[in-house]
């Protein structure tokens, strides 16, 4: 009995995170839509070295077993709660110097983001209500113009110039070239 219990709270919270990136999406233009684009790719290509098996699941959850899936999207959850937590310290910290960078706060936004798509990808193996909603959005965003995607990735490479030049380290070592080759590498949902 506790187990129907258990799948009711999954499904919701898989449901609850389909329906924010959704939403999210929904409010993005073109260009903003690839740059989330290019932020899942730059997320998933930096697990991926690490684990490749979990690259696999993201690109193919209907091959693996719900379980493995479950427990994927359960360790997403907590990194992306970490990666919460951390962002709203970074963003105190900013405030209390006196600062308030809306670029910094919208960047951390398309990060968590980022992730959170990926997560869509699993939630859709593990919750049938969920697939049709998934489908749309990675639809969407693989909907961008190419043209959109190169002006994106051309800003990209401007930040990551400038962050250089100023000692501080962006894309955390992923090539922007191999984000971009595989901007178009989506789920098989």
């Amino acid at each position: 009995m506790f187990g129907l219990f258990k799948r009711k709270d999954d499904s919701k919270r898989f449901v609850t995170t389909a329906s924010e990136v959704a939403s999210f999406v929904e409010t993005l233009d073109e260009s903003g839509r690839a740059r989330l684009l290019l932020c899942a790719q730059e997320f998933r290509q930096r697990i991926a070295p690490d684990s490749p098996q979990i690259d696999e699941m993201l690109l193919r959850p209907a091959d693996f077993s719900t379980a493995d899936c479950s427990a994927i999207y359960r360790q997403m959850e907590h990194m992306q709660a970490t990666a919460t937590s951390q962002s709203q310290q970074t963003v105190a910290r900013v405030a209390e110097m006196g600062i308030k960078d809306d670029r910094m706060i919208r960047e951390l936004e398309f990060q968590r983001y980022a992730m959170r798509l990926w997560m869509t990808a699993l939630a859709a193996r593990l919750c049938p209500d969920c697939l049709e909603p998934v489908r749309a959005v990675w639809l969407a965003l693989t909907g961008v113009a190419d043209e959109t995607i190169r002006k994106v990735a051309e800003t990209e490479q401007a930040r990551r110039r400038i962050s250089a030049s100023c000692g501080v380290p962006r894309g955390l070592g992923v090539s922007l070239d191999e984000v971009i080759r595989d901007i178009r590498v989506v789920p098989i949902l």
